[in-house]
């Protein structure tokens, strides 16, 4: 994780990954509107900028000065989330100590490498202790997502929980084929009666969809902003600041200790994060620890600002062309979103 947590924090940032459309809640995919950065101000007024302003360059630390809050955002609370595992596919222990809830879709570039590569890895570094929970949230503007999802529900309502990791793990791997076709020729090689899968396509409030959408208004209520979007027995993943295998770890040490002290195992997850009926559970995070994670995240930045790579220039580049004294952070963020798309449209 830590060899590639600058990519995935920019991503994550600006877009996390594959970022929502918080306005619009992903029912049927839409297009992503072409300006998202239309007639922006700051708080004072201003314009907000829309190109590389002109002049020299701006310094690793004029550029942090002016908007590391903004770009890396400490959170004042801290968080633990009663996510409801459910009947949602599942794959890893039986009677997990860890529990990690992915909230994916089909159609994103992030969740291919997270789905494909380092849930493997992890459940075979955390074999009969980690279990992962996959959870749909398909995004707007990825026009074949909800189909995907609907598709896969189907081939675990017909084959089973092993059929629909099997269709998880070929679509990755032919995401660039992602359409109705190729949906329907991989659902008829696990076994799938495509003659029922037609008729729950084509019916509009068919139980899949309900189904994907009730775990979609159950991410928005869980505060999940993109995909892939991670919780560790209820901890929210940060990539800004964290090492995922380091945030098991600690989970994983806090479930051992549950259970020694008499909590079975089969009860570990609901013990760690249930707050009654709360979806989540704050609490105050000191100001002392606010100061620290914001200066290791600073210390971080002007590390891989000043060792100007060409990945990681080009994103410092995209940061500084929507950098101003004193501008409004919403503003700011907005502008570099808009950058992000206008010269990386994979990203989407």
């Amino acid at each position: 994780m830590k060899k590639t947590v600058w990519l995935s924090l920019l991503l994550l940032t600006l877009l996390f990954a594959c970022g929502k459309d918080k306005k619009t809640p992903a029912k049927d995919p839409a297009p992503a509107p072409d300006d998202t950065a239309a007639d922006m101000k700051t708080a004072a007024g201003k314009d907000t900028p829309d190109k590389a302003a002109a002049g020299d360059p701006i310094s690793c630390e004029t550029l942090f000065a002016r908007h590391g809050k903004c770009i890396f955002p400490v959170p004042e609370t801290s968080v633990v989330y009663n996510i409801p595992v459910g009947d949602s596919p599942k794959k890893g222990a039986a009677e997990p100590l860890v529990t990690l809830v992915e909230f994916s879709e089909f159609q994103c570039p992030a969740c291919k490498g997270f789905g494909l590569q380092l849930i493997p890895e992890l459940l075979k570094k955390y074999e009969g202790k980690l279990q992962v929970v996959f959870k749909h949230f398909p995004l707007n503007f990825h026009e074949y997502a909800q189909l995907a999802a609907i598709v896969a529900e189907e081939v675990r309502a017909q084959k089973g929980e092993d059929a629909f990791w099997k269709f998880h793990d070929k679509v990755f791997e032919n995401q660039e084929k992602l359409g109705l076709d190729f949906l329907n020729e991989t659902a008829k090689g696990l076994g799938v009666d495509l003659d029922k899968l037609a008729k729950v396509v084509a019916d509009e409030k068919n139980k899949h969809k309900e189904r994907i959408e009730a775990e979609y208004q159950l991410g928005e209520k869980v505060d999940v902003e993109g995909t892939p979007w991670i919780y560790v027995n209820g901890v929210l993943f940060n990539p800004q600041d964290q090492d995922l295998g380091e945030l098991i770890d600690a989970q994983l040490a806090k479930a051992e200790a549950a259970v020694a002290a008499g909590t079975p195992r089969a009860k570990v997850y609901g013990f760690l994060v249930n707050h009654g009926d709360q979806l989540k559970n704050e609490t105050p995070v000191p100001k002392e620890e606010q100061e620290r994670q914001l200066k290791s995240r600073e210390t971080f930045f002007l590390a891989k600002c000043k060792a100007k790579e060409p990945q990681v220039m080009m994103f410092v580049n995209l940061l500084s062309a929507c950098s101003k004294p004193e501008i409004a952070c919403d503003v700011f963020m907005q502008c570099v979103e808009k950058q992000v798309r206008q010269q990386l449209p994979e990203a989407e």
